[in-house]
């Protein structure tokens, strides 16, 4: 029996740009729902950018 997968090995250095890049060239694998890939991605930012937010606790 075949497997048939997808699968996307990247090395990157970590800048702005290559993260960018590979978000593009990942979009590639969702054609159709690229939107809800896309709106993923942005969820994610977003909570991230609310964590960065938040006072660091210290001892």
């Amino acid at each position: 029996m075949a497997i048939v997968r997808n699968k996307l090995m990247v090395e990157l250095y970590p800048t702005v740009q290559d993260v960018c890049e590979v978000i593009s060239a990942v979009g590639v694998f969702h054609q159709g729902q690229e939107d809800k890939y896309l709106e993923a991605i942005k969820v994610s930012i977003e909570k991230r950018l609310e964590e960065l937010k938040q006072p660091k606790g210290g001892g």
